[in-house]
């Protein structure tokens, strides 16, 4: 479940905020089962963003628009708010399980300036109020920021696959800074090194 820490009448249990460190690696089984209970294509598109994409919610979430997506390029320019003098975002690879999620909500809503429109308030969604909805539906218990979780478990694939550099750009985080705090071992690595018999 959602542990939700109030701070002046707003919910910051989600807020990606990598000052501190995360509780959970959500594995593919994990994402799959909170799809199946979302109750729109948006809400799929949110987790896939935060998850795959590796964006930061709300605050980059709630920027991205359309015109952001490149469909021939198969990129997307994530704008980030901390930096408003840039004069654009960083370049994020459209990566399948994102351009999936994308694509159908662009049949849907392709009229729409952002990609995101759930939220009357944008400068308060309540995120965290509808995910607890979604996860315990789905039997996905959670403490803590689980859209951070999931940037965080994104973090750890890339790297594994890509090295720390390109990771690093794509997620937006310095390479010798805060993906300390980000960067969690899953626990089927650990059990494979447990079983390795192998080395020098």
């Amino acid at each position: 479940m959602v542990s939700h820490n109030k701070s002046g009448g707003k919910e910051t249990g989600l807020i990606a905020d990598c000052s501190r460190p995360i509780s959970r690696f959500f594995t593919r089984a994990d994402h799959f089962a909170l799809l199946q209970h979302c109750p729109c294509q948006e809400w799929r598109t949110i987790l896939t963003l935060a998850r795959y994409g590796g964006v930061r919610c709300p605050c980059e979430l709630l920027q991205l628009r359309w015109s952001d997506i490149d469909w021939n390029g198969k990129r997307m320019s994530v704008p980030n708010p901390k930096w408003s003098n840039s004069p654009s975002g960083r370049l994020v690879p459209l990566f399948p399980e994102v351009r999936r999620e994308l694509q159908l909500l662009f049949d849907l809503c392709h009229d729409k300036k952002f990609v995101i429109n759930l939220f009357p308030n944008r400068r308060k969604p309540r995120l965290a109020t509808q995910f607890v909805k979604i996860a315990s539906a789905a039997g996905i218990e959670h403490r803590g920021r689980p859209l951070l979780d999931m940037r965080s478990s994104r973090f750890c694939e890339l790297i594994a696959k890509f090295g720390n550099f390109y990771a690093s750009i794509w997620l937006g985080v310095e390479p010798q800074g805060n993906e300390k705090f980000l960067f969690r071992i899953p626990d089927q690595i650990i059990q494979q090194a447990t079983n390795w018999e192998g080395g020098t």
